[in-house]
């Protein structure tokens, strides 16, 4: 930060320091892959061209207020707020998962390998702009079919149309939103609608929403945990119980089950896939320790992987010194918790004295 303020003086205050500016100040040693890899809940390799997607994460513990406020080496609250077309946005609400979910639903998202730490930021700015609206918000016509006219009323709210101001009071605050449709959808039908399209295109390309009114199960297709029915958790997760003909069987043996699982053609695959499920995405509960990283990661190798954690000062040295992700060294992560955000230090004290010299009687590393 210091820095930015030197080239301001330098040129008689005509710098301008964007957010996007301090924030390549603040995080100037940021790492996309190291970022990610503490959200992760799969073995991935974000130097592999494997696709990764989206399920592979768990966000839910990103607090984007104390990220801003205690992330990198300044607080950036008030810069980032004022890029905010609502300046009273409530930051602690924002979701990550759910900003990761809607931009890439269950496509591939390799493009998050092209992210950079401004890029970042400036996702979130962009998707708290353009989705800071209820949940309960429906197909009423008179709110979707709205088109919205980038003028001093969208981003002044000043010379509002009638019609204007009943659509932004909704859009940017909450208030007077139409009610969510609560209508029951066809869920057989809607099975069929999903399984066509992957049979003619390989993929899904539609959702079929006029069969899912209440998005019910179009959310159990992007989140497991957010199915409301164990009838459509066991159909969109497991191949089992679906509402349709099609090819399959009952597969207790996890190779077996593993073939029909993976298959465009299968519609049935038994009730195990809830024993199986875990050790396919996750590498949890698998028979042979190994199989996961050997299925998706290629690391089928016969030695043992050695336990590379020897304590934080260890990991700091490897970090400091090396150019590895020393992921081996802190594999729960929370020493990188520590050294960037101060978050579980054994030594409460020990943040602050590396980083701002404020150590009383304590040493800094």
């Amino acid at each position: 930060m210091l820095s930015y303020i030197a080239l301001d003086l330098a040129t008689d205050g005509t710098m301008e320091v964007t957010f996007n500016s301090l924030v390549h100040e603040a995080y100037s040693d940021f790492d996309l892959e190291l970022w990610l890899l503490m959200y992760n809940t799969s073995a991935i390799d974000l130097n592999s061209t494997r696709p990764i997607y989206a399920r592979y994460f768990d966000f839910s513990s990103f607090n984007l207020a104390d990220v801003l406020r205690n992330g990198g080496r300044m607080d950036m609250t008030e810069a980032f707020v004022a890029e905010l077309n609502n300046p009273d946005y409530d930051l602690s609400s924002f979701n990550l998962q759910e900003m990761v979910n809607a931009a890439y639903g269950d496509e591939p998202m390799n493009d998050i390998r092209d992210w950079e730490v401004g890029m970042m930021f400036q996702s979130m700015i962009d998707f708290i702009n353009v989705n800071n609206v209820s949940d309960t918000v429906s197909d009423n016509d008179w709110f979707n079919d709205f088109v919205i006219d980038y003028n001093d009323c969208y981003w002044y709210e000043e010379g509002c149309t009638e019609e204007e101001e009943r659509f932004y009071q909704c859009y940017w605050y909450d208030i007077g939103c139409p009610a969510w449709s609560e209508e029951p959808g066809d869920f057989d039908a809607w099975v069929e609608c999903i399984y066509d399209q992957i049979n003619k295109f390989g993929q899904i390309n539609d959702y079929c929403s006029e069969l899912d009114p209440s998005e019910a199960y179009v959310d159990c297709l992007m989140d497991h945990d957010d199915c409301r029915e164990e009838l459509h958790h066991h159909c969109i997760w497991y191949k089992h119980q679906c509402p349709i003909d099609g090819e399959g069987g009952e597969y207790e043996d996890f190779d077996e089950w593993l073939e029909c699982y993976t298959s465009d053609n299968t519609t049935e695959c038994g009730p195990w896939g809830s024993e199986h499920f875990s050790c396919y995405w996750d590498g949890i509960g698998c028979s042979d320790a190994e199989w996961h990283d050997c299925y998706w990661l290629g690391e089928c190798g016969d030695e043992p992987k050695t336990d590379g954690d020897q304590g934080f000062e260890y990991w700091i040295d490897c970090w400091q010194n090396t150019e590895s992700y020393c992921s081996d060294e802190d594999p729960t992560g929370e020493y990188f918790d520590c050294y960037q955000f101060g978050n579980g230090c054994e030594d409460p004290d020990w943040y602050n004295c590396h980083w701002y010299g404020d150590c009383g009687e304590h040493n800094s590393s």
